[in-house]
Protein backbone atom coordinates (compact mmCIF):
# COMPACT_ATOMS: atom_id res chain seq x y z
CA UNK A 1 0.00 0.00 0.00
CA UNK A 2 2.86 2.39 0.80
CA UNK A 3 4.43 1.77 -2.60
CA UNK A 4 1.10 2.48 -4.30
CA UNK A 5 0.70 5.78 -2.46
CA UNK A 6 4.23 6.81 -3.36
CA UNK A 7 3.79 5.84 -7.01
CA UNK A 8 0.69 8.02 -7.29
CA UNK A 9 2.46 10.85 -5.49
CA UNK A 10 5.50 10.76 -7.79
CA UNK A 11 3.27 10.44 -10.86
CA UNK A 12 1.39 13.59 -9.88
CA UNK A 13 4.73 15.32 -9.20
CA UNK A 14 6.02 14.60 -12.70
CA UNK A 15 2.71 15.62 -14.28
CA UNK A 16 2.81 18.87 -12.33
CA UNK A 17 6.29 19.66 -13.67
CA UNK A 18 5.17 18.92 -17.22
CA UNK A 19 2.11 21.15 -16.81
CA UNK A 20 4.27 23.96 -15.47
CA UNK A 21 6.67 23.70 -18.38
CA UNK A 22 3.86 23.60 -20.94
CA UNK A 23 1.81 26.46 -19.47
CA UNK A 24 4.78 28.80 -19.01
CA UNK A 25 6.23 28.14 -22.47
CA UNK A 26 2.81 28.47 -24.08
CA UNK A 27 2.28 31.88 -22.50
CA UNK A 28 5.59 33.71 -22.13
CA UNK A 29 8.60 31.40 -22.18
CA UNK A 30 11.14 34.01 -23.28
CA UNK A 31 10.32 36.79 -20.81
CA UNK A 32 12.15 37.36 -17.56
CA UNK A 33 8.84 37.07 -15.74
CA UNK A 34 8.02 33.80 -17.49
CA UNK A 35 11.40 32.29 -16.70
CA UNK A 36 11.23 33.46 -13.08
CA UNK A 37 7.81 31.96 -12.56
CA UNK A 38 8.85 28.71 -14.23
CA UNK A 39 12.02 28.42 -12.15
CA UNK A 40 10.17 29.20 -8.94
CA UNK A 41 7.44 26.64 -9.59
CA UNK A 42 9.95 23.99 -10.64
CA UNK A 43 11.93 24.57 -7.45
CA UNK A 44 8.74 24.09 -5.44
CA UNK A 45 8.07 20.78 -7.18
CA UNK A 46 11.69 19.64 -6.81
CA UNK A 47 11.47 20.33 -3.09
CA UNK A 48 8.51 18.03 -2.65
CA UNK A 49 9.47 15.27 -0.28
CA UNK A 50 11.37 12.17 -1.36
CA UNK A 51 10.59 8.50 -0.83
CA UNK A 52 12.34 8.19 2.56
CA UNK A 53 10.43 11.12 3.97
CA UNK A 54 7.28 9.84 2.34
CA UNK A 55 7.62 6.45 3.98
CA UNK A 56 7.81 8.14 7.38
CA UNK A 57 4.53 9.95 6.94
CA UNK A 58 1.40 8.39 8.46
CA UNK A 59 -0.87 6.89 5.83
CA UNK A 60 -4.65 6.65 6.04
CA UNK A 61 -5.92 3.19 6.84
CA UNK A 62 -8.97 2.25 4.86
CA UNK A 63 -11.45 -0.54 5.35
CA UNK A 64 -14.67 -1.79 3.87
CA UNK A 65 -17.82 0.02 4.92
CA UNK A 66 -21.26 -1.44 5.49
CA UNK A 67 -22.39 -0.91 1.93
CA UNK A 68 -21.40 -3.18 -0.92
CA UNK A 69 -18.22 -1.87 -2.52
CA UNK A 70 -18.00 0.96 0.00
CA UNK A 71 -14.79 2.25 1.57
CA UNK A 72 -14.20 4.21 4.75
CA UNK A 73 -11.12 5.63 6.42
CA UNK A 74 -10.61 4.24 9.90
CA UNK A 75 -11.06 6.66 12.75
CA UNK A 76 -14.71 7.65 12.69
CA UNK A 77 -15.88 7.62 9.07
CA UNK A 78 -18.94 5.57 8.05
CA UNK A 79 -19.66 4.41 4.50
CA UNK A 80 -23.08 2.83 4.90
CA UNK A 81 -24.45 2.64 1.37
CA UNK A 82 -23.33 0.76 -1.70
CA UNK A 83 -20.24 2.15 -3.47
CA UNK A 84 -19.95 5.06 -1.04
CA UNK A 85 -16.80 6.58 0.42
CA UNK A 86 -16.33 8.28 3.79
CA UNK A 87 -13.38 9.95 5.45
CA UNK A 88 -12.77 12.03 8.56
CA UNK A 89 -15.90 11.65 10.65
CA UNK A 90 -18.17 11.89 7.63
CA UNK A 91 -21.17 9.65 7.04
CA UNK A 92 -21.99 8.44 3.52
CA UNK A 93 -25.59 7.17 3.52
CA UNK A 94 -26.39 7.62 -0.17
CA UNK A 95 -25.40 5.24 -2.94
CA UNK A 96 -22.22 6.43 -4.70
CA UNK A 97 -21.96 9.28 -2.21
CA UNK A 98 -18.83 10.81 -0.72
CA UNK A 99 -18.63 12.31 2.77
CA UNK A 100 -15.59 14.01 4.23
CA UNK A 101 -14.79 16.39 7.03
CA UNK A 102 -16.25 16.52 10.53
CA UNK A 103 -19.77 15.28 11.20
CA UNK A 104 -21.01 15.87 7.65
CA UNK A 105 -23.56 13.56 6.03
CA UNK A 106 -24.10 12.62 2.38
CA UNK A 107 -27.63 11.20 2.12
CA UNK A 108 -28.43 11.85 -1.52
CA UNK A 109 -27.44 9.41 -4.22
CA UNK A 110 -24.19 10.46 -5.94
CA UNK A 111 -23.92 13.45 -3.61
CA UNK A 112 -20.79 14.96 -2.08
CA UNK A 113 -20.51 16.66 1.30
CA UNK A 114 -17.47 18.21 2.91
CA UNK A 115 -16.63 20.52 5.77
CA UNK A 116 -18.23 20.59 9.21
CA UNK A 117 -21.78 19.50 10.02
CA UNK A 118 -22.93 19.95 6.43
CA UNK A 119 -25.61 17.86 4.73
CA UNK A 120 -26.64 16.66 1.28
CA UNK A 121 -30.10 15.18 0.80
CA UNK A 122 -30.67 15.84 -2.87
CA UNK A 123 -29.41 13.42 -5.50
CA UNK A 124 -26.24 14.68 -7.22
CA UNK A 125 -26.06 17.56 -4.76
CA UNK A 126 -23.01 19.16 -3.13
CA UNK A 127 -22.61 20.87 0.23
CA UNK A 128 -19.46 22.37 1.67
CA UNK A 129 -18.46 24.69 4.48
CA UNK A 130 -20.00 24.81 7.95
CA UNK A 131 -23.57 23.77 8.56
CA UNK A 132 -24.54 24.08 4.90
CA UNK A 133 -27.36 21.95 3.44
CA UNK A 134 -28.05 20.94 -0.17
CA UNK A 135 -31.55 19.50 0.16
CA UNK A 136 -32.75 19.36 -3.46
CA UNK A 137 -31.58 17.43 -6.48
CA UNK A 138 -28.55 18.93 -8.25
CA UNK A 139 -28.35 21.73 -5.70
CA UNK A 140 -25.22 23.31 -4.24
CA UNK A 141 -24.75 24.92 -0.83
CA UNK A 142 -21.53 26.47 0.38
CA UNK A 143 -20.40 28.83 3.10
CA UNK A 144 -21.91 28.91 6.58
CA UNK A 145 -25.48 28.00 7.41
CA UNK A 146 -26.58 28.15 3.78
CA UNK A 147 -29.54 26.13 2.45
CA UNK A 148 -30.25 25.14 -1.16
CA UNK A 149 -33.86 23.90 -1.25
CA UNK A 150 -34.79 24.37 -4.90
CA UNK A 151 -33.85 21.85 -7.57
CA UNK A 152 -30.69 23.06 -9.29
CA UNK A 153 -30.36 25.98 -6.89
CA UNK A 154 -27.16 27.48 -5.48
CA UNK A 155 -26.78 29.06 -2.04
CA UNK A 156 -23.53 30.61 -0.92
CA UNK A 157 -22.32 33.05 1.67
CA UNK A 158 -23.58 33.42 5.21
CA UNK A 159 -27.03 32.11 6.26
CA UNK A 160 -28.59 32.40 2.81
CA UNK A 161 -31.49 30.34 1.41
CA UNK A 162 -32.09 29.37 -2.23
CA UNK A 163 -35.73 28.31 -2.25
CA UNK A 164 -36.67 28.62 -5.90
CA UNK A 165 -35.76 26.08 -8.53
CA UNK A 166 -32.71 27.22 -10.46
CA UNK A 167 -32.25 30.21 -8.18
CA UNK A 168 -29.02 31.69 -6.86
CA UNK A 169 -28.45 33.46 -3.57
CA UNK A 170 -25.25 34.95 -2.21
CA UNK A 171 -24.15 37.36 0.49
CA UNK A 172 -25.56 37.56 4.01
CA UNK A 173 -29.05 36.55 5.20
CA UNK A 174 -30.59 36.69 1.72
CA UNK A 175 -33.34 34.62 0.08
CA UNK A 176 -33.99 33.70 -3.55
CA UNK A 177 -37.55 32.40 -3.36
CA UNK A 178 -38.67 32.83 -6.94
CA UNK A 179 -37.92 30.39 -9.73
CA UNK A 180 -34.62 31.30 -11.43
CA UNK A 181 -34.32 34.35 -9.19
CA UNK A 182 -31.12 35.94 -7.88
CA UNK A 183 -30.54 37.63 -4.53
CA UNK A 184 -27.33 39.28 -3.40
CA UNK A 185 -26.24 41.76 -0.77
CA UNK A 186 -27.58 41.80 2.79
CA UNK A 187 -31.10 40.97 3.92
CA UNK A 188 -32.55 40.99 0.41
CA UNK A 189 -35.43 38.83 -0.84
CA UNK A 190 -36.04 37.92 -4.48
CA UNK A 191 -39.66 36.74 -4.29
CA UNK A 192 -40.73 37.04 -7.91
CA UNK A 193 -39.90 34.45 -10.54
CA UNK A 194 -36.90 35.48 -12.68
CA UNK A 195 -36.39 38.54 -10.48
CA UNK A 196 -33.18 40.08 -9.14
CA UNK A 197 -32.77 41.83 -5.82
CA UNK A 198 -29.52 43.39 -4.72
CA UNK A 199 -28.26 45.88 -2.18
CA UNK A 200 -29.44 46.29 1.40
CA UNK A 201 -32.80 44.82 2.46
CA UNK A 202 -34.35 45.23 -0.97
CA UNK A 203 -37.25 43.08 -2.13
CA UNK A 204 -38.87 41.99 -5.37
CA UNK A 205 -42.47 40.77 -5.41
CA UNK A 206 -43.19 40.64 -9.15
CA UNK A 207 -41.91 38.39 -11.90
CA UNK A 208 -38.99 39.81 -13.90
CA UNK A 209 -38.53 42.64 -11.39
CA UNK A 210 -35.21 44.25 -10.44
CA UNK A 211 -34.61 46.03 -7.15
CA UNK A 212 -31.50 47.83 -5.97
CA UNK A 213 -30.46 50.31 -3.30
CA UNK A 214 -31.81 50.20 0.26
CA UNK A 215 -35.30 49.29 1.53
CA UNK A 216 -37.08 49.75 -1.80
CA UNK A 217 -40.86 49.68 -2.23
CA UNK A 218 -42.19 47.00 -4.60
CA UNK A 219 -45.71 47.74 -5.86
CA UNK A 220 -48.01 45.79 -8.15
CA UNK A 221 -46.52 46.11 -11.62
CA UNK A 222 -43.10 47.38 -10.54
CA UNK A 223 -40.31 46.15 -12.82
CA UNK A 224 -37.45 48.31 -11.51
CA UNK A 225 -36.89 50.36 -8.40
CA UNK A 226 -34.02 52.18 -6.76
CA UNK A 227 -34.66 52.13 -3.04
CA UNK A 228 -33.73 54.95 -0.69
CA UNK A 229 -35.69 53.81 2.38
CA UNK A 230 -34.22 53.65 5.86
CA UNK A 231 -36.25 50.82 7.39
CA UNK A 232 -38.74 48.06 6.55
CA UNK A 233 -41.60 50.31 7.65
CA UNK A 234 -40.19 53.26 5.70
CA UNK A 235 -39.62 51.66 2.32
CA UNK A 236 -39.47 54.14 -0.56
CA UNK A 237 -37.95 54.62 -3.99
CA UNK A 238 -35.98 57.35 -5.68
CA UNK A 239 -37.08 56.01 -9.07
CA UNK A 240 -39.70 53.41 -9.96
CA UNK A 241 -40.47 51.93 -13.37
CA UNK A 242 -43.74 50.09 -14.04
CA UNK A 243 -44.51 47.23 -16.42
CA UNK A 244 -46.38 49.62 -18.77
CA UNK A 245 -43.35 51.90 -19.06
CA UNK A 246 -44.52 54.58 -16.61
CA UNK A 247 -41.69 56.20 -14.65
CA UNK A 248 -42.02 57.86 -11.25
CA UNK A 249 -39.39 60.13 -9.70
CA UNK A 250 -39.27 60.99 -6.00
CA UNK A 251 -40.57 64.50 -5.31
CA UNK A 252 -41.95 64.98 -8.82
CA UNK A 253 -45.66 64.96 -9.68
CA UNK A 254 -46.75 64.04 -6.17
CA UNK A 255 -44.75 60.82 -6.05
CA UNK A 256 -43.52 60.16 -2.52
CA UNK A 257 -41.46 57.09 -3.28
CA UNK A 258 -44.22 54.55 -2.62
CA UNK A 259 -47.54 55.73 -4.13
CA UNK A 260 -46.99 54.84 -7.78
CA UNK A 261 -50.24 54.40 -9.69
CA UNK A 262 -52.42 56.15 -7.13
CA UNK A 263 -54.93 58.77 -8.22
CA UNK A 264 -53.43 62.21 -8.67
CA UNK A 265 -49.82 61.01 -8.84
CA UNK A 266 -48.22 62.00 -12.14
CA UNK A 267 -45.72 59.98 -14.11
CA UNK A 268 -42.57 61.51 -15.49
CA UNK A 269 -44.03 61.22 -18.98
CA UNK A 270 -47.16 63.16 -17.98
CA UNK A 271 -45.05 65.95 -16.55
CA UNK A 272 -42.74 66.17 -19.55
CA UNK A 273 -45.55 66.61 -22.07
CA UNK A 274 -46.86 69.62 -20.13
CA UNK A 275 -43.55 71.45 -20.22
CA UNK A 276 -43.17 74.22 -22.80
CA UNK A 277 -39.74 75.01 -24.22
CA UNK A 278 -38.44 78.40 -23.08
CA UNK A 279 -36.84 78.97 -26.48
CA UNK A 280 -38.74 78.41 -29.68
CA UNK A 281 -36.75 76.43 -32.19
CA UNK A 282 -36.99 77.38 -35.84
Amino acid sequence: MKNLYYYLYMKSKEELKQNIEQSIYDNDSQSITGNTIRDTLEDMVDNMIGKDEWDELPKPVVESGLGEGSVQVKGGASANENHSFAEGTGIANGEYSHAEGHGSQARGESSHVEGESSLTEGNSSHAEGQGSSALADSSHAEGRGTIARGDGSHAEGYFTVAEGAGSHVEGTSNQSNGESSHAEGTGVIAEGDYSHAEGYYTKTTNAHEHAEGTFNKSNKGTVHSIGVGLSDEGRMNAIEVMDNGDVYVLGVGGYNGKNAGEEGVLTLQQILVTLKPSVKLT
